[in-house]
């Protein structure tokens, strides 16, 4: 409510400036005057100082976003080439597996084989 009424005083003085230029403004009324201008001014200043160190805050977050972002993008492009690395390694040791399988099933195929063949050429004593 406060800054409403000085917002109000403001204006008035503004429109009383306007009317009478300053040869006709008492020394009281040139003292506000200049005392508003002052006060604008530091205002104004104060605006551009924050405005400022908003801008900075916001580049210094977004930089920080961005490496962020940069270093999750590294970290899932690492876990992506160890995922891989892995994947083929597995593949490879399946691949040995099901050959030694393979191999297993050939020579107790071939021994299955002999066998029959030593019990044919050798029938058991009776």
């Amino acid at each position: 409510m406060a800054q409403a009424a000085r917002d109000a005083e403001l204006r008035a003085r503004g429109e009383a400036y306007r009317r009478s230029g300053d040869e006709q403004q008492t020394a009281e009324g040139l003292a506000a005057t200049q005392s508003l201008n002052a006060e604008q001014a530091e205002q104004a200043l104060l605006s551009t100082q924050q405005l400022t160190q908003q801008q900075a805050d916001f580049q210094t977050a977004q930089a920080n976003y961005q490496a962020s972002v940069a270093a999750a993008e590294r970290a899932n492009a690492e876990a992506q080439a160890r995922y891989q690395a892995e994947m083929e390694a597995f593949a490879q040791e399946q691949r040995a597996y099901e050959a030694a399988q393979a191999e297993h099933q050939r020579a107790q195929a071939a021994y299955q084989a002999a066998l029959a063949a030593c019990r044919a050429a050798n029938p058991p004593c009776q």
